[in-house]
């Protein structure tokens, strides 16, 4: 979500939108996805509205509810124009942390400059960020608004591509860990670097070690959280490309990564 891009976005939808009016049954992985896709399809009249059938690896809505990390969603690449146009920005802006600004400072937190919050038209804020936990839980709440299909707990271990005899159109079949199988016509993939998807539909499609080495955590509660992560987001710069990056985590916690490149 951190990187989400509106004309990536579109270009997706426009190429997709091709094959919505005549595959009625689709699967389709991704909140965020399956949320603009219902809302292009709305606006450009395309009828009948596919169904989509959401696959979350997660036992239920609260699974990883404190838990896991936060993201930064940015309006520079396009990802809160995105979030605005699908209409859960307001929302999203309810479990936002306090801090927008980003300060760059030496390793002995000595301030080398600042980056405010820069606010284009239309938008309520320029920069966005928000735990993990809070935004999935928006995007399942306005998921769950539109009708369509959502079931948890669902961890695929294959898929196949299955061609059709008589028509030749092309399925693709799902296996779950559950012993369900699930057969669609479209199928978007979001289930991280160590896709088993990507595995049995690309096998030559291996992840690539970009040399970036990060280590993350949080700290205990905090009572109360220090001013200055209040204010801003902290990025410190080490020597050797070093660096260390704080944010507040649900306003009592400051979540940290170091990162360096390692190449191997």
């Amino acid at each position: 979500m951190a990187n989400l891009d509106s004309g990536h976005l579109v270009a997706g939808l426009l190429k997709a939108s091709k094959y919505v009016a005549t595959a009625p049954h689709q699967c389709l992985g991704g909140l965020a996805f399956a949320l603009a896709l219902l809302r292009f399809c709305k606006e450009h009249q395309v009828r009948p509205l596919p169904h989509i059938h959401v696959f979350e690896r997660d036992s239920s809505p609260d699974a990883r509810a404190g838990f896991g990390y936060s993201l930064g969603v940015r309006s520079d690449s396009g990802g809160l124009q995105v979030l605005h146009a699908l209409g859960v920005l307001d929302d999203l802006l309810h479990h936002q942390e306090p801090a927008r600004a980003i300060t760059f400072a030496s390793p002995s937190f000595q301030t080398l400059f600042s980056v405010p919050d820069s606010i284009p038209p239309g938008l309520p804020v320029g920069r966005l960020r928000i735990t993990r936990s809070n935004l999935q839980r928006t995007l399942l709440q306005h998921f769950q608004q539109t009708g369509q299909q959502l079931s948890f707990g669902k961890v695929c271990t294959d898929a196949t591509v299955l061609t059709d005899s008589a028509s030749q159109q092309k399925h693709v079949s799902l296996a779950f860990q559950d012993g369900e199988q699930h057969t669609c016509d479209i199928l978007v993939v979001a289930d991280g670097v160590n896709s088993k998807i990507r595995s049995a539909l690309l096998p030559d499609a291996k992840p690539y070690y970009a040399g970036i080495v990060t280590i993350a955590g949080r700290t205990d509660r905090l009572e109360p959280l220090p001013q200055e992560m209040l204010h801003s987001q902290v990025m410190l710069l080490a020597p050797k490309g070093v660096t260390m990056f704080l944010s507040s985590y649900e306003k009592h916690t400051v979540s940290w990564h170091i990162s360096w490149r390692c190449m191997l």
